[in-house]
Order: structure tokens, then sequence, then C-alpha cells
């Protein structure tokens, strides 16, 4: 919640003041009620270009951070960007996703089948799925649209939801209101990677970076709705879906190769970004900015250093992508039953989770984090059986991920 007070009167002081305080809800509607203008503790606000904040920032390291190359320039007209990656686009959104998404492959076709369905009406039709039709997707032109597609089960395909929970979608505008033009051509039915990040956040710690080589949702990386992800895939195909570039700005690239006299791949790239991306000094150093616009790389004198950092961003990549993971032997199955989660409870004596009353999850320990990967992976399917494959992502989660039951958003907001 804000208070603005906007004050015009001749010969008055021009600027900015901010002033904040914490508490619960009431404390702050308390407080709010009682204070008096003057009593308040004021901080002056450095207003400039480009980004005019309207609350104090620590600028101290600003024109260091601001000559790194960012990974999107949202602020500069196309004729002029400064960026390291040519096009990014946000993740998909269906504005349905009970109906869009699905954990299994054989629910969507079902769905699909039902949209096909000549004999139910589109009343009917929207009363069992739960459905509306609004400006960007009518349910009787996606029904005919779905009708026309004789291929529509090449539409079925996996999508990065959220961290590394990758369930079965239907991507196209048949189910979706915007499944985006970029993702349609160069990501879906692809080879290709994309990196993941938001371009601002309404939370004090950055650390909203991922990478994925499925489709994204707009929500993979943070639910919040301010913290939504771009999608910054590494190539882009031609019409003939054969032919592909590299994804970067050629003033980027040019820069590149000139600094080290040397060609490094798209994927060397990209990894180093990871990695610095990762790094827990950048993110401290910068974490006012990081908050307020896409992130920035610096890169190092040395290729050598470069080179260093690439193989730990790509070792990195790999393990989030699943594909190269590192072997701990955390989070192995235990019990028998019928692998049904019934109920989540974690006992940090124990570094147990429990899914039912003789079925678990452990050694899990509990450590401070963010996004809450394991325990929202498990909870979405509460009441569903698992399968082995889930049985054996889920310690993959921990591996890759260990914060699942660390609480992602503080209780207290400021005002």
């Amino acid at each position: 919640m804000a208070i603005a007070l906007f004050v015009k009167k001749p010969g008055s002081t021009r600027g900015v003041w901010y002033s904040e305080f914490w508490g619960t809800r009431l404390q702050k509607y308390k407080l709010a009620a009682e204070a008096q203008f003057h009593q308040l503790e004021w901080r002056e606000v450095q207003c400039f270009a480009p980004y005019y904040m309207f609350r104090p920032l620590d600028w101290t390291t600003w024109d260091e951070y601001q000559s790194d190359w960012p990974i999107a320039d949202s602020l500069n007209p196309s004729d002029s960007k400064h960026e390291i990656f040519g096009l990014n686009v946000l993740g998909f959104q269906t504005h349905r996703d009970h109906f869009a998404i699905a954990s299994k492959k054989s629910e969507m076709e079902d769905r699909a089948k039902a949209m096909i369905d000549g004999t139910v009406s589109d009343a009917q039709f929207a009363e069992r799925y739960s459905l509306k039709s609004n400006r960007d997707w009518k349910i009787p032109d996606a029904r005919d649209a779905i009708r026309k597609n004789r291929d529509w089960r090449k539409n079925i395909v996996r999508c990065a939801y959220r961290p590394f929970d990758e369930p079965y979608c239907f991507f196209g505008h048949e189910f979706m209101d915007y499944p985006r033009r970029e993702l349609l051509d160069h990501v879906a039915w692809r080879e290709n990677i994309q990196l993941l990040a938001s371009r601002q956040i309404g939370i004090a710690e950055w650390r909203h970076v991922l990478v994925t080589d499925r489709v994204a949702e707009s929500c993979c990386v943070s639910d919040g709705s301010t913290e939504q992800n771009y999608c910054f895939p590494l190539y882009l195909y031609g019409r003939d879906g054969v032919n592909r570039r590299e994804n970067m700005s050629s003033s980027f690239r040019s820069w590149l190769d000139h600094k080290y006299e040397e060609h490094f791949s798209a994927e060397e790239v990209m990894a180093y970004i990871y990695a610095v991306l990762y790094a827990p000094t950048y993110r401290t150093r910068y974490a006012e900015f990081l908050r307020i616009d896409f992130p920035r790389a610096p890169f190092p004198e040395s290729s050598a250093d470069f080179q260093a950092l690439s193989e730990l961003g790509w070792a990195l990549m790999r393990a989030h992508l699943l594909t190269e993971l590192p072997r701990q032997e955390l989070g192995v199955y235990h019990g028998k039953g019928d692998h049904v989660v019934e109920a989540l409870r974690y006992s940090s004596q124990e570094q147990t989770i429990w899914i039912n009353k003789t079925q678990s999850f452990k050694p899990v320990p509990q450590t401070v984090g963010g996004y809450q990967v394991l325990d929202k992976y498990l909870k979405s399917r509460k009441g569903r059986t698992l399968s082995l494959d889930e049985i054996t992502a889920s310690p993959q989660l921990w591996t890759v991920w260990p914060s699942p039951f660390s609480r992602w958003r503080k209780s207290t907001r400021r005002m």
C-alpha cells in the first residue's frame, strides 16, 4: 500500500521525498491514521533518467553497472538498442490454466476431443470445463479452429509451467489467449534453450532467472504478477524450421569477438551469462538495480576467466535442464503403499517429507531459499498417484534447487 502527497505551491522546494514504515496491515493502518507529517522521517529521492525512481536507492555502483551489457534494452527505440539478445518475449499466457494445462497427455487429448465433438453444444462444453469467452478467445471460434486443425495432436507438448514442473499443454490459439508468435516460431517443436528472466521484481532479493528447453509460461520463474518472466531463445529459426541463427545482436557479437579476439559459441556465451546471474557476489553488489530492469552482464578482461565461468554456467544449466545432475543421495523414496499424495508433512528432525502415512522422501534438509519447488511440485499433485517418472524427478528437484520448504514471501509488507 502506498500514500502519495502532491504539493503545488509557489516558492516551495521541488523534489521527491520518501518515508516508510513496516508491520502488519492493522499496525500500518494505525500508523497511517495517527502519524503527523512533520514527525515522519523523510528521505530525498535521487530522481533522474532513465528510471525516475520514487523511492531511495543506493546508486553507489550505478556507473559501473550501467556500463555493462543488458540482456535486453527496455528503454531505447528499436534502431538504437544496446543489448545482448536481439529477441525476447513474455512467456505464454493461457488465461485458463485449468483447461490448457494438464499433468497427463491423455487429459489434454480428451479435452481436445470434447472441443471437436459436434454433439456437445458450446454451452454444454463451457459448463463442463468452467470456461468463458473473452475479448481474445471465443469458445465457438476456438472449437471451429481445432476442428480445422487435422494435426492437432502435434500441439500437445510439455511446457515449463513452474520451476522443474513440466506438465502438458495444448500450445496454440485453440486453447490459449497468448501462445506468443515468437515461441511458436522459434521454440515449440524446435531444438532450443531459453533464458528466462524477469524485467522487474517486487521483492527485496533478486533470484529470477532459469533456463528451459520447453515453451515457457509467463509465471514459470515467479508467480508474482510484477515478476513475470521474459523468454530469450538461444537460436532463431527460419521459415523452413531447419536453418537457424544465434539470437544475439550484431553490435554485441562484434564487441565480444573483438574483446577476446576469439569467437565463442552461442552456448558458451549464454552459459557465461548464466554463471554471472547466479553468482552471489553479483546479486549482492547489484541488488538494487536488479530489481528495476533486466539484468546486465559484466565481462572479464581475460578470455580464460570468461571460459572458466562459462564452463561453470554450462554445468549449472545442464543441472537445471535436468539433463546432467550432480549425484547427491538426497530425497530417496521410502516405504510401501499406493503412491498417492494425501497430505504433505515435513519432519525437520527426521529430514523427511511424508506424502501419506507410509511413504516419504528423505533425507531432505530444510534450508533457507526462495521458490518452494519441491513443496509446490508435490502439493500440485495432491490426490494423485505419483508415476515412476514423478517419483524419480522429486529428489532431482532438491538436488538442483535446495529450497523446498522455505517461505517465499515475508508476512509483513512495506507501505
